[in-house]
């Protein structure tokens, strides 16, 4: 409702030139609120998404498979035997976790 009198007083200054363009130029304020909006949900899905990195989601940290890699690494670097090491964390469905 607060961009309705802007868009109003816009198709005022424009009236000169374009008559029946600026007189239903307040009617172009529902879709520049419709783009504002769904830019805001948007932005606020995504937050909600990635609001706690480590839940276990497809798009979250894979912290186990990071554990793991560090954990190989370090036996590898401790001189342990092959048979000692853990194998790295397989993918599910071509996503780590």
């Amino acid at each position: 409702m607060a961009i309705v009198p802007q868009f109003a007083e816009i198709g005022t200054s424009i009236m000169k030139e374009h008559p029946v363009f600026g007189d239903l130029f307040v009617w172009l304020s529902i879709p520049f609120y419709v783009i504002v909006a769904w830019i805001f949900h948007t932005m606020e899905r995504i937050g909600r998404t990635g609001e706690n990195p480590f839940e276990g989601s497809a798009n979250d940290v894979p912290i186990s498979t990071i554990a793991r890699g560090i954990e190989i690494d370090l036996r590898q670097n401790l001189g342990e035997s092959l048979d000692e090491i853990p194998k790295p964390l397989a993918a599910i469905y071509d996503t780590q976790m």
